[in-house]
């Protein structure tokens, strides 16, 4: 965003010691400047920007400890908001901003379950709505929004099986 580029939240072990941090890289300069923290501290997180703020979702404090949190952070204070819970708390999404809204996709719940599940996020209302499920439940996998559609890439399934799947979803 405006040439930079953040690192949010994040572990320092392998699935456990979810951090806060959130960090500013401007490659201008090739540097990194530490940003205020995210108030919930979490990994596998997902994000996207909308309207110069970045919009964070759930992640987990360690894996697969599935959270609905969601946050905001604006760069031009350095300052983070607590916002409305997803609907369904997860861990291992991916998120694309697609006309001002934002549509978050997949991941695991508590019983490591894989999920199908889509939700739409409207920044300009706090507000969740649910949307048609994948055909294919996956988590940790890759989400784009390109022209009109969502494509959901790959994942892996509840059995950790990895996935060539890709799938476009139009709202």
């Amino acid at each position: 965003m405006n040439g930079k580029i953040y690192a949010i939240g994040g572990t320092r072990h392998v699935a456990v010691d979810a951090l806060p941090t959130a960090e500013e890289y401007d490659p201008a300069t090739d540097t990194w400047t530490r940003k205020a923290d995210m108030p919930t501290p979490r990994l596998h997180l997902t994000s996207a920007v909308v309207d110069g703020k970045i919009y964070v979702f759930g992640g987990s404090p360690e894996w697969a400890v599935p959270l609905a949190a969601t946050e905001a952070y604006d760069p031009a204070t350095d300052t983070w908001a607590k916002l409305a819970d997803m609907p369904t708390p997860r861990t291992g999404i991916w998120a694309a901003a697609l006309s001002g809204k934002i549509y978050v996709v997949g991941g695991i719940a508590w019983e490591n379950e894989a999920l199908a599940t889509v939700e739409e996020y409207d920044p300009a209302t706090d507000s969740w709505r649910p949307m048609a499920d994948m055909p294919t439940p996956r988590f940790l996998l890759a989400v784009e929004a390109v022209g009109d559609a969502v494509y959901a890439i790959g994942g892996a399934t509840s059995d950790y099986t990895t996935l060539p799947a890709l799938e476009a979803f139009t709202p």
